[in-house]
């Protein structure tokens, strides 16, 4: 799969952690678009390959996607249908695709380049996705009674840590 924004285009080097998640909200809008071509709708079908966790799914796979998530999920037989039904530019995308497509055929693992080339006759893009930062490392300095401790390491009376607060100390 690739990411594009939403101008059409591909931005970052998808395997690339942690550089992606810093790409995404750098776009315009900070807005992402997941698009898969019928290879790796095929591949996010089945385990060990999903796309995310979801709750009362445990593995969430396209499928899922498509059939509980229609306001992030769509699916169409051609590249341009589905920018259109999403607002993309169908010009800028398929050529977006093309690039993908061209810049896989000089690599040397031919295995992995036919993996991650983009084409069939069945199309999903996933999106608007937004990078969110849900916890950070560190916060307050607490206890083993999980009292929030000021500056000179002393309790603050009726202060206490909770949730990621209470693990990160």
């Amino acid at each position: 799969a690739i990411l594009i924004n939403k101008l059409g285009q591909r931005f970052c080097d998808e395997r690339s952690w942690p550089g992606r998640e810093i790409a995404v909200p750098r776009q315009p809008d900070k807005v992402a678009y997941i698009l898969l071509g019928q290879r790796q709708i095929e591949k996010y079908s089945a385990w060990p390959d999903f796309i995310s966790t979801a709750p009362e799914i445990a593995y969430a796979y396209v499928e899922d996607y498509l059939r509980l998530r229609a306001d992030v999920a769509i699916e169409a037989g051609t590249l341009p249908e589905l920018a259109e039904r999403r607002g993309l530019p169908a010009d800028t995308i398929a050529a977006t695709v093309e690039a993908n497509n061209r810049g896989l055929g000089e690599s040397p693992d031919r295995d992995v380049a036919a993996r991650r080339r983009l084409e069939g006759d069945r199309w999903v893009l996933l999106g608007p996705a937004k990078a969110y930062f849900t916890t950070t490392e560190g916060g307050a300095a607490i206890n083993e009674q999980f009292e929030v401790l000021d500056s000179d390491g002393q309790p603050i009376p009726g202060l206490y840590a909770v949730g990621q607060n209470g693990l990160g100390g």
